[in-house]
């Protein structure tokens, strides 16, 4: 089952919010099943799937993104770190 992870960016410069994903990705050894994005009003939303849910759950404490599994409504995980 694919896991599905959307980050929204607002005022952030795009090339360097996919790149700092792209890096942390590459340290962690993970290559997610797609990554693409969207644009739309003042942002960005990079939406990427992945195959391990652990994954995907790292990928958004990281990023502060919305995980949605297919089988509920998406929720977002809010982490202060």
């Amino acid at each position: 089952m694919p896991h599905i992870v959307e980050v929204r960016r607002i005022g952030t410069d795009f090339a360097a919010a996919m790149a700092q994903m792209r890096m942390w990705l590459d340290d962690k050894g993970i290559n997610p099943a797609e990554f693409d994005h969207s644009s739309g009003g003042p942002g960005v939303t990079f939406r990427l799937v992945f195959r391990a849910e652990r994954d995907a759950v790292d990928f958004a404490e990281a990023f502060h993104g919305s995980l949605n599994d297919g089988r509920q409504p998406q929720w977002v995980l809010a982490f202060d770190k």
